[in-house]
């Protein structure tokens, strides 16, 4: 969940053009994203929830569209990402 929503900021602070210096993703630490936040920070704030919950309906989306055996697995993660990034 936590790697789907530093992916959501990581996104948005590309499109908005900030640049990223570092991601953290560790277990026992607190995950972030640091960016220079020059130009739009509430987009890339926002980006981490916003993505974090679009990403993982859009793949729940895709496998229940196309039948695969994992749907139930997606279900819960979407759902995971919904109530975590919320």
């Amino acid at each position: 969940m936590m790697i789907v929503h530093e992916l959501g900021h990581v996104l948005a602070a590309w499109v908005s053009g900030e640049r990223v210096f570092k991601v953290v993703l560790h277990p026992l630490a607190i995950s972030r994203t640091d960016t220079s936040h020059e130009k739009h920070p509430l987009l890339v704030i926002w980006g981490g929830v916003m993505l974090g919950c679009f990403i993982p309906l859009v793949a729940w989306a895709l496998v229940k569209a196309f039948r695969l055996g994992l749907f139930y697995l997606s279900q819960f993660f979407a759902g995971f990402c919904l109530i975590a990034n919320v």
